[in-house]
């Protein structure tokens, strides 16, 4: 049986040589295990790493986007301060629902109740 790629065969003969008892743990199993400790944080790290660096290349556009907007309404209105422009919130749905699926759900509810009344006073127990 040939070492697996990556391993010397040092190591590989040291690891075939010992009798496996549950006590013992391979050189080769132990420095496996480590090196995919090692290698995790790096990975992540680089991921996180790549994903700031496609973040902030967006916000040079955005930016790059906004200087073109904002020379734009200089030229219409030099009297204008475009720095005073207050910035839209976005509006951010909820997860429950889909786009419009609440209101069509309501409608929905409506169609079948046939002009019954579904107030919240018609929910309690007449008094």
């Amino acid at each position: 049986m040939l070492p697996p790629i990556g391993c010397s065969a040092v190591l590989w003969r040291k690891h075939r040589a010992k009798p496996l008892v549950a006590s013992y743990i391979s050189p080769y199993l132990a420095e496996m295990a480590t090196a995919h400790v090692r290698r995790a944080p790096h990975q992540q790290r680089a991921r996180m790493a790549r994903e700031i660096e496609a973040a902030e290349r967006a916000i040079a556009k955005r930016r790059e986007e906004l200087a073109t907007l904002e020379s734009g309404i200089l030229m219409f209105s030099p009297d204008c301060n475009p720095d005073l422009i207050p910035s839209v919130r976005p509006y951010l749905r909820g997860l429950y629902f889909g786009y419009r699926e609440l209101s069509r759900l309501g409608l929905d509810a409506m169609w079948r109740a046939e002009g019954r009344s579904r107030s919240p006073r018609s929910w309690s127990p007449a008094s």
